[in-house]
């Protein structure tokens, strides 16, 4: 079978009065050469003749390597489907399919919406994970076709776009582009592209910056709690959080708890439910701590807890006034739980149960460094070894 062979170049035999030259896709075909005009021009200095690509000296750098981009997406198109056809290319045939709207590149925001749409039963956390997302990219470039997120030119300007323009941390930025990962692979099984970029970009899952609360924090809540001298709403706030503190659950579950999640097996009672984000069933026994929090019991349909959205509003006054500072947020319950099941030994096979997670999470997320703990590590290992 022949090949299609293809550059990006500019044509040097036509040179332009202000210097400048066309730039074009040069296509090979049983040794038949044609032109195809891109629609721009270019200055020789601004154009990398090794990369194919239009430099950054270049004013309109950005909407000249998205036109090269699409371009290339256009001919990789053609040329699986002359594969998978198992037909000979022609020039002709190729000039044909290039001109025609079928290789065109498609919307990466309707190609989001469709990949909703294919995978039924997307958790609620994550369809808002998707919708956040999106609209993370829509700040990026209004519009955005599969072929230029596909390419380095793009990864490189939206990485940069998330740390200087947004002034996303490195976890969240990790996200954003793991996002996009994530829909350009489901694009590489629909056939739409032929290999994904992020090969070249291993992304990485930093830590996370959530503090977790000691214990001692966590007992002077409880004590404060307990006082019952905190007005009504900041007291249900500190209730429903402390009883995040004692489970591991995440806002969202809490939210939705209800009272027929609450059941009693074999003198034991435990919290039984399915998570929003993972739609993985969780199943808790819960400790003493935890079942004096409970209200007066309602009907099975109730939600147990007045979860109001705002949490933060009145947690950090009522931190504050304790002398808890640092970054420890409403989600910061779920590392506590893990750092401190972790400070008695539990193994991470165990604590991946509690808390509902992967080893991998668990590890990057919710287990912090302790400065306590290590010390009691290491006075431990003095001991074993004698003086």
């Amino acid at each position: 079978m022949s090949k299609v062979n293809s550059v990006i170049m500019f044509r040097p035999d036509r040179p332009k009065v202000d210097k400048t030259y066309p730039v074009v896709l040069r296509v090979t075909i049983q040794r038949e050469v044609k032109y195809i005009p891109l629609g721009f021009d270019v200055l020789k200095k601004d154009f990398d003749i090794k990369n194919e690509s239009v430099k950054q000296s270049d004013p309109n750098y950005h909407k000249k390597r998205l036109a090269i981009t699409t371009a290339n997406t256009k001919v990789n198109a053609i040329e699986r489907h002359f594969l998978v056809g198992d037909t000979n290319p022609t020039m002709k045939e190729f000039v044909r399919l290039y001109s025609s709207n079928s290789f065109n590149n498609d919307s990466f925001y309707d190609y989001i919406n469709e990949v909703k749409k294919t995978k039924q039963g997307l958790a609620p956390e994550t369809l808002i994970f998707y919708e956040k997302q999106t609209n993370k990219l829509k700040m990026f470039s209004e519009s955005l076709t599969i072929g230029y997120v596909n390419s380095k030119d793009f990864v490189i300007e939206y990485r940069d776009f998330l740390i200087n323009t947004l002034g996303n941390q490195e976890i969240t930025w990790n996200k954003s582009l793991e996002f996009v990962r994530r829909i350009l692979n489901q694009a590489l099984r629909d056939e739409r592209i032929t290999k994904n970029v992020f090969i070249h970009f291993p992304i990485k899952n930093p830590k996370g910056t959530f503090e977790p609360f000691t214990i001692e924090e966590v007992k002077s809540l409880r004590a404060l709690y307990d006082k019952k001298e905190l007005s009504p709403i900041p007291q249900e706030v500190l209730r429903y959080f402390l009883f995040a503190c004692y489970t591991g659950m995440r806002w969202r579950d809490i939210k939705e708890l209800r009272w027929e999640n609450i059941k009693l097996t074999n003198g034991t009672t435990w919290v039984e439910f399915i998570q929003h984000k993972t739609l993985k069933p969780g199943k808790l026994p819960l400790i003493p701590q935890a079942l004096d929090l409970l209200p007066v019991k309602g009907f099975n349909k109730q939600k147990i807890f007045s979860v109001k959205g705002n949490e933060a509003r009145y947690l950090r006054p009522i931190k504050e006034s304790l002398g808890i500072f640092g970054n420890k947020p409403f989600h910061s319950s779920r590392s506590t739980v893990n750092t401190i099941l972790l400070s008695l030994d539990v193994p991470i096979e165990v604590r991946e149960m509690i808390v509902g997670d992967t080893k991998e999470v668990i590890r990057n997320h919710y287990t912090k460094d302790n400065e306590e703990m290590i010390k009691m590590a290491m006075e431990r290992m003095s001991l074993e070894l004698g003086r």
